[in-house]
């Protein structure tokens, strides 16, 4: 009751607050005075509700403590005011200082720290699979005995989730500087009220004294280890509150640099807790587990590239010169990417569920079901949030891989062009605008167009004219003026390197389809600017008469693509034609000689042709139909 008031958030009396903390620190003594105190009134099974609910408490309100102080540290300061204004002012009479709470729960946490490693460990132990029992202490863990076991396991299902997402919290707050001597000194103030219950260590265990990076391991384990085997299998009827806690606990647990370097240095950690969380997705739909989901993902990802650019940073000029440096990132020296052990692809596997479940349609396999009905549906606001976090994530994973593995486009790279592209055909305004996101997009646009294989140029550059194409201009506008400059210089780059394959003449043809929609969305008075660079790169795609007969297949097609594409421009915009043309006669010769070649050839082929046969009339009538 004590906890669930003051996370309301309608405690406006400091003085309130205070008798509301007594309560909780008279009942936190109960809870020190441990197993077979002669105070105890109840039987154990009750006596180890009691206690574990006290610690609950205790957990959800140093959790809404420590919520109040980040927003109060994230919100601008306020101008000091005189009293005559304090006294004017009545927004402010009902008001707490955000400090507060955090204030009268900051003494408390030595002991309380302790007790709540003691409990997720007694949980840790109790969710044991059968074969294990063997490891369970023969006397009872820190708050039940061993005749009350099976009740237990009930008692530490309900409480063990805001437990764990309070020692995330304190973990990073301390920076996993605590030692257990440390919290031994602290205590000693505390002890006077009670009689303290030895949780270091298990019944008839042997004291034994380790070292700050042994702790600190074993907390790291303990956390991942509780959150790993729940998220696992979380049971249907599992509130999920308990979801939401365990999720958050991770993430907070991940902005310690401590547990960063800890996931990172161990990959294995993180692919198993990226397939763990994949298979949450699969059972748990609420968008907000899967939006934690998503942070869950970026922290690991961004503790990887931490990790991986420290590793960069150590090497210095000589050793990157050296043919025996070694090769930083996924992929090493042969690009390729190991599932079951490469992040990078774990990471990949869970974010295109992601967005395939928001976007059915980039799935071949689900827009062919039968059961999936094709709609043009804007998406949700929340869909929208977690495909912009697919987005940007999967826009950080080539900074993971080896110089190898980022030259050979990923399996999935146009999938997720294609998904970038229906989230901004489908994402609201105040989200397209974030620039953060922007730039990854943009990245990401710019990558494939300088990819090595045509296909995934040409891709793009399918995408990039849907995007172009959009009638919101506060989106398309950012993308034509910081990808239209790169466009224009891959198509005239072309002259120097014709086409050899049908791919690469559809990479050409589909940028030239780009450049040719600019033309048309440009506004009358920029037209003449616009064909000038259109109309030049065209009729450097014409080939003479001497060139012709000795070029590729691919390389004449692209030249009557080009002029079959120049006879229609200058219809559709006669005026500005002339003005590019009469501005360099180089230009008009070079058409007009193919035009005439052309001509020449249609002419040629035509006199070749046989005339038709003129078919007389029989000179025998058949007398009987047959119809």
């Amino acid at each position: 009751v004590c906890s669930t008031w003051i996370g309301s958030g309608v405690v406006s009396d400091l003085n309130d607050l205070r008798r509301v903390h007594n309560l909780l620190v008279s009942s936190l003594d109960k809870v020190q005075a441990g197993k077979g105190s002669s105070s105890q009134l109840y039987r154990e099974s009750a006596t180890t509700m009691e206690k574990l609910a006290v610690l609950k408490a205790w957990a959800e309100v140093y959790v809404v403590a420590m919520n109040i102080k980040k927003e109060a540290e994230s919100k601008p300061k306020r101008a000091v005011k005189n009293t005559d204004d304090d006294d004017d002012d009545d927004s402010t009479i009902d008001e707490l200082p955000p400090d507060s709470l955090i204030t009268l729960v900051q003494p408390e946490l030595p002991i309380l720290s302790r007790l709540w490693l003691a409990a997720l460990k007694d949980y840790a132990l109790l969710t044991l699979p059968a074969e294990f029992a063997s490891q369970l202490p023969p006397d009872g863990g820190a708050f039940y005995t061993p005749e009350t076991i099976d009740t237990a396991r009930l008692h530490y299902r309900n409480s063990w989730a805001p437990i764990l997402h309070a020692v995330a919290l304190w973990l990073n707050s301390t920076g996993f500087t605590c030692s257990e001597s440390a919290e031994a000194a602290a205590i000693s103030a505390l002890q006077k009220r009670s009689i303290p219950v030895n949780l270091s260590q298990a019944s008839g265990a042997t004291p034994s004294a380790k070292s700050l990076a042994e702790i600190n391991k074993d907390r790291m384990h303990l956390i991942l280890g509780v959150s790993i085997q729940f998220l696992c299998s979380p049971r249907p009827e599992e509130p999920v509150e308990h979801v939401t806690a365990c999720l958050q606990a991770l993430h907070t647990l991940l902005d310690s640099p401590y547990a960063r370097i800890h996931i990172a240095e161990d990959q294995l950690i993180g692919v198993e807790l990226l397939s763990v969380l994949h298979r949450l997705l699969l059972t748990w739909n609420p968008p907000s587990v899967q939006l934690l989901v998503t942070g869950v993902v970026q922290q690991i990802v961004r503790a990887a590239q931490d990790y991986l650019q420290e590793k960069r940073n150590t090497l210095n000029e000589d050793d990157m010169e050296k043919e025996s440096c070694p090769v930083l990132g996924e992929g090493g020296d042969s690009g390729g990417l190991i599932p079951g052990k490469s992040l990078v692809f774990a990471t990949m596997e869970l974010l295109m569920f992601i967005l395939v479940r928001h976007m059915p349609h980039l799935s071949t396999k689900m827009s062919d079901s039968p059961s999936h009905i094709a709609t043009k549906t804007r998406l949700s606001e929340e869909s929208a949030r977690l495909v912009a976090a697919a987005v940007t994530i999967l826009s950080d994973l080539p900074s993971l891989c080896s110089p190898a593995e980022d030259s050979v486009p990923v399996p999935d790279e146009v999938s997720m062009l294609t998904a970038i592209a229906l989230f901004l055909w489908s994402a609201g305004s105040e989200i397209i605008g974030v620039q953060s996101l922007q730039n990854g997009c943009i990245y990401r646009f710019k990558n494939a167009l300088n990819s090595c294989d045509p296909w995934v140029q040409a891709k793009c550059y399918q995408l990039l004219l849907s995007v172009f194409q959009h009638s919101n201009r506060a989106l398309s506008t950012p993308y034509i003026h910081s990808l239209a400059p790169l466009v224009v210089e891959k198509l005239k780059a072309v002259e120097r390197n014709r086409p050899g394959s049908s791919a690469e003449l559809l990479a050409v043809q589909e940028g030239i389809k780009v450049l040719e929609t600019l033309v048309a969305l440009g506004e009358e008075q920029n037209r003449v600017q616009l064909l000038a660079l259109l109309v030049p790169t065209l009729i450097s795609y014409l080939l003479d008469e001497n060139s012709f007969a000795s070029a590729s297949t691919a390389s004449k097609d692209l030249h009557e693509f080009a002029l079959q594409n120049l006879m229609h421009i200058g219809p559709l915009y006669p005026h500005a034609f002339k003005t590019v043309m009469g501005a360099a006669p180089e230009l008009k010769v070079r058409l007009e000689t193919a035009v005439r070649a052309s001509q020449a050839s249609k002419a040629k082929v035509a006199t070749r042709q046989p005339a038709p046969a003129v078919h007389s009339a029989p000179t025998i009538k058949l007398k009987t139909s047959f119809f």
